[in-house]
């Protein structure tokens, strides 16, 4: 009897045991990707979030059926959209270009692609639904339907190594939203020309054109003159969809402007020399006003 007895106990700390040794079912992420049409099942663990300088970066990584798809969705601080990057890699195509690529388009993301239902608690929590086009980088006619939703936590926090220039401003009539910097300083003649210039997500570049360096300027109003070098200028991006960030005249139209600028404070982050101020300016073209801005603030970091 008591050999039985031990036997059954042995048969149940054996069948114990080996529960215990099975791997748990990997977890599938409350994240949903709908791409052309199908529905895909990203892991959890391969669905991340992270802080940046300027926002938020979401990867996404899903490897099936010998392909690679990566999923790169990055988003101002407010939510808006910066850039949404696609890639599949084939490793059954033993080719150099077995990679395709997909981008939101150079100038204007939102002009093809929408994000909605932002939401971000300031903690961990990180969601928001995302529904557009992508368009391949070898050949503008070529596209790509990304639809879902990101629900995620934050998993990374990036520091900062300078501080970030920016313009976010949205009204009923006119969004600019910045996605991207450039400042350029020239010298014509013995003359210096600084060019501060923003690109918005919805296809505007913003241009403050001075003789000097804003950090340069004291605390104070100056206004807008378009015949001399204290001017801000305004283009919108009117050619076709595409990848390519090559500017070209043909494919902007330009703005008159009038009214002024204001530098309200000049404070040194991160060893750089950063000047905040506000724009008050109409925007005209055929002398018929198109777009306003009241007390539009704008970062931007010195030259020198």
């Amino acid at each position: 009897m008591k050999n039985f007895i031990l036997f059954i106990l042995l048969i149940i700390v054996t069948f114990s045991s080996c529960e215990k040794d099975e791997p748990k079912p990997e977890q599938i992420s409350p994240s949903t990707f709908n791409i052309d049409g199908k529905q895909l099942e990203f892991l959890d663990k391969n669905v991340q979030s992270s802080l940046i300088c300027s926002g938020f970066l979401v990867s996404a990584i899903l490897t099936q059926n010998n392909v690679t798809t990566t999923i790169y969705f990055t988003l101002l601080s407010n939510g808006q959209l910066a850039k949404i990057e696609y890639n599949a890699l084939d490793f059954s195509i033993k080719d150099v270009l077995n990679s395709k690529y997909f981008y939101t388009p150079a100038f204007s993301p939102t002009s093809t692609f929408t994000i909605s239902n932002f939401s971000y608690n300031g903690g961990s929590q990180l969601s928001f639904d995302y529904d557009g086009t992508l368009t391949s980088v070898d050949n503008d006619t070529i596209t790509k339907t990304l639809k879902g939703r990101i629900t995620s936590t934050i998993s990374n926090n990036y520091t900062c190594t300078a501080p970030y220039p920016s313009i976010e401003y949205n009204t009923d009539k006119f969004k600019f939203n910045s996605i991207d910097y450039d400042l350029v300083k020239k010298v014509d003649n013995a003359i210096e020309k600084y060019t501060y210039t923003y690109g918005s997500n919805n296809g505007y570049l913003l241009k403050i054109n001075l003789d000097k360096d804003l950090w340069e300027l004291p605390l104070d109003t100056f206004a807008i003159d378009p015949s001399s070098m204290k001017n801000i200028n305004l283009e919108k991006y009117i050619g076709a969809v595409t990848t390519n960030n090559t500017y070209l005249a043909p494919d902007w139209q330009k703005y008159e402007s009038q009214g002024n600028f204001r530098i309200i404070s000049k404070y040194y982050d991160l060893g750089k020399k950063v000047i905040i101020g506000t724009i008050n300016v109409n925007f005209i073209k055929d002398n018929i006003v198109v777009f306003q801005a009241k007390d539009m603030v704008f970062k931007a970091i010195s030259h020198n």
